[in-house]
């Protein structure tokens, strides 16, 4: 029996680091990294017992777009509708996008793993989480599935909150722990402390010229109520 540690949406390998630190200290999981972003392949060089895999979890196996997080990469999904944080909906709309691989987490499940293997499958995909746990589920994969980690997106791709609770219940006889989080800073690389800080001088910026035009517009006004006060 092998113990393994499906580490979806890999991002920097804060993942990696979170499980090792608090259920792996002894490295006894062997884990995979699935990550299409190809800014943070190099965050995961120093891993033991190890494999990265520079593919986004889908579907299927082959080709497709990944709609970019362009200030940090964090928030890059498989679905183009689906929110970030700062985004309005005409950015929504000119997303830039990359054409990167993708495998079919399902069958990558059934042709390299057994059911009687301790599986711990983490998902942080951004919004796909649906499309591959419904594929899981009609294949049959996701009873190899002892522990699903995961970080749900229904509220940034348009479900509704009944949606989702209906959704999990589908997910039989799996623990879910949904409050997977490896955002904490000591997890994070020195990559990801470049781009958080490159994310904070873009709201700074985005912040001081709405500043800016607040106070330009607002200017106008009371000049233009002065004059016409005046007559």
């Amino acid at each position: 029996m092998k113990k393994v540690f499906l580490d979806c949406g890999g991002n920097d390998g804060c993942s990696v680091r979170k499980f090792r630190d608090l259920h792996d200290k002894n490295n006894d999981y062997i884990i995979h990294s699935f990550e299409p972003n190809p800014i943070f392949k190099k965050c995961y060089s120093n891993f033991f017992n190890h494999t990265f895999h520079e593919v986004a979890t889908w579907i299927y196996d082959g080709n497709i777009k990944l709609y970019l997080d362009y200030i940090d990469g964090d928030g890059s999904s498989l679905i183009k509708e689906k929110k970030i944080l700062f985004d309005s909906p005409s950015q929504i709309q000119e997303k830039k996008s990359t054409i990167v691989k993708c495998i079919d987490l399902s069958k990558w499940i059934l042709d390299n793993l057994v059911s009687t293997d301790r599986i711990i499958l983490k998902l942080d995909i951004e919004g796909a989480e649906y499309d591959v746990l419904k594929k899981m589920i009609l294949d049959g994969s996701i009873n190899y599935i002892d522990e699903l980690f995961i970080d749900w997106h229904w509220d940034k791709i348009g479900k509704s909150k009944k949606e989702h609770d209906l959704f999990i219940s589908s997910l039989n006889d799996v623990i879910v722990d949904s409050s997977w989080d490896a955002g904490d800073f000591k997890y994070r690389s020195r990559l990801v402390w470049k781009l958080y800080l490159k994310k904070e001088l873009f709201f700074s910026k985005k912040y001081l010229k709405t500043l800016k035009n607040y106070l330009i517009y607002n200017i106008k006004n009371f000049s233009l109520v002065l004059f016409l006060t005046n007559y």
